[in-house]
């Protein structure tokens, strides 16, 4: 596993939770398994509301009871800025998004952080960020945006599969 050199545990809120994980072993993709999309660095602004969608292995209920399959939650993303203009403030950087329910409430649960946001763009999606944290469960959750990392990441990551059709605008 390579953490962002950024990155401060003590920091539950910190900008560069973000992190790579090596395989032991080549993924076998099929057409239904393929490498995420990345945006690139140069791609326009992210402004406005989008949708998209939240996945992960969280728990839905207080028992901390953990589904068998991948839950996938539709949700609307908005912008760095506009997440600034709520409760969450200077919490929201340059270097993460928001997302949550269409009234900016909170969908992640403990077993989520981690996860991927998505966007679908034509046939394939577009991973704009990694879940990281929640203040309270009445505003959106915050990601880190994966666009600002995406040099990072192809310089950890040489010789890996990236996938072969992104898509420029959001």
């Amino acid at each position: 596993i390579k953490t962002h050199g950024s990155f401060d545990i003590s920091n539950p809120t910190s900008p560069f939770d973000i992190a790579l994980l090596r395989l032991r072993e080549l993924a076998a993709f099929s057409p239904i398994i393929q490498p995420i999309c990345l945006p690139r660095p140069s791609d326009e602004e992210y402004t406005g509301t989008y949708d998209a969608f939240v996945m992960g292995w969280g728990s839905r209920n207080e028992s901390l009871v953990y589904p068998d399959e991948l839950l996938v939650t539709p949700v609307k993303a908005i912008s760095t800025y506009n997440c600034q203009k709520t409760a969450l403030g200077p919490k929201a950087v340059k270097e993460t998004i928001c997302a949550g329910h269409v009234n900016n409430g909170s969908v992640l649960r403990e077993g989520d952080f981690g996860g991927p946001l998505v966007f679908p763009r034509g046939k394939t999606y577009v991973q704009m960020g990694v879940a990281s944290f929640q203040s309270n469960a009445s505003l959106p959750d915050v990601y880190i945006f994966v666009k600002m990392f995406v040099t990072w990441i192809h310089k950890k990551t040489k010789n890996a599969a990236y996938c072969s059709n992104p898509i420029a605008r959001y």
